[in-house]
């Protein structure tokens, strides 16, 4: 009913003097109104159910009801209609009382076509400008929800690997800084773990980078699905994941560790229709109850030493830094100490 109906306002005539009553529908619909007419309150209230109307005309003393109840009760379900009392029985306390009942406007009897009809051009456009506001309010509202829903999708973006759909490098490493500081000062504790797929390279050259994304993906799944609900887990990068392990001590962390190792063992990896893999991983384990753990940076280069170990004994196994640390004695451990930091200048050489 839209553009019609704000292009002809339709009024309703509420009167219970039929002269008053008929006299001023014909008046309106000479002037080119759209217009109805009824005695009571209640006949009012069925017709208003009935049929939409813009402008309500109604004398201040009814039958049945007082005009203000009718406006009252008409304004509940159609809040943008415009009232106008008349009232052969003028006094301020009745025109205060029609004002605080909804209505814009107050006539006094015997009424005059011309000032009725100047009354009904100005509620006229009252109406047509409470619609307006209205549906622009209406416009904003459904803008700024598209606007939130559009921001909230870039966060989620900002945050996440384009490939696995797990958190991205970025915000691992900013939720790690923030569960470190948590970690020290509510004396929690907390693990970080970083897992890197054995010999994925062979995955690549045999079926091809195609598959071997899909692989990452149902890895990402997998490792999403196996964690707890308080566990962090994102794309470290490459074929490597990272899980943030709040509650977690090095022991504990080392068990969930093995036990992701072996699920990984075991599980036939499908990638793609008529490709069955079987992968391995290797998972460095740092915690913050080590010694010497005073940052974020020093909990990384522990976690990555211990990775770099898991590799150098052959892959497909769990290190946690602790326990290169109790082996630090040994000539054997000395040995893998210096490998690391050599693998660490050919690593730094290949960076730059």
């Amino acid at each position: 009913q839209g553009e019609k109906a704000l292009d002809r306002p339709n009024i309703l005539v509420v009167d219970d003097e039929h002269v008053i009553r008929f006299s001023l529908e014909e008046s309106l619909k000479a002037s080119g109104y759209s217009c109805r007419s009824c005695a009571s309150g209640h006949e009012a209230l069925r017709k208003v159910e009935e049929e939409l109307f813009h402008i309500l005309i109604v004398d201040l003393k009814l039958e049945d009801m007082e005009g203000t109840e009718v406006i009252r009760k008409v304004r509940e379900y159609f809040p943008e209609m415009m009232a106008i009392v008349i009232t052969g029985v003028p006094s301020v306390t009745n025109a205060v009382e029609a004002l605080k009942a909804g209505a814009f406007d107050y006539i006094m009897k015997p009424l005059e076509p011309e000032d009725v009809l100047s009354r009904i051009k100005i509620g006229w456009e009252k109406h047509r400008n409470a619609v307006l506001v209205k549906q622009l309010l209406h416009s904003l509202q459904v803008a700024n929800l598209e606007m939130e829903k559009a921001n909230q999708r870039l966060n989620a973006l900002s945050v996440t690997d384009n490939l696995t759909s797990l958190y991205n490098h970025r915000y691992i490493m900013d939720t790690l800084a923030v569960e470190y500081q948590k970690a020290r000062q509510f004396q929690r504790k907390l693990s970080v773990m970083i897992l890197d797929l054995d010999h994925f390279r062979a995955i690549n050259d045999k079926y091809g980078h195609q598959v071997g994304d899909a692989v990452l993906v149902e890895l990402g799944t997998f490792l999403k699905e196996s964690a707890r609900s308080i566990d962090i887990v994102g794309r470290y990068g490459g074929e490597e994941f990272c899980l943030i392990l709040s509650e977690a001590d090095g022991t504990k962390a080392t068990v969930m560790g093995e036990k992701l190792r072996q699920a990984i063992a075991k599980r036939q990896f499908t990638p793609v229709d008529g490709v069955s893999i079987n992968l391995t991983a290797s998972m460095g384990i740092s915690s913050l109850d080590e010694e010497g753990v005073d940052s974020v940076a020093v909990l990384l280069n522990h976690v990555d030493k211990a990775l770099y170990e898991a590799k150098l004994r052959g892959r497909n196994r769990v290190v946690c830094w602790e326990e290169i640390k109790k082996k630090s004695e040994s000539p054997r451990d000395k040995n893998v100490e210096a490998a690391v930091l050599d693998y660490e200048r050919h690593a730094g050489k290949a960076a730059k």
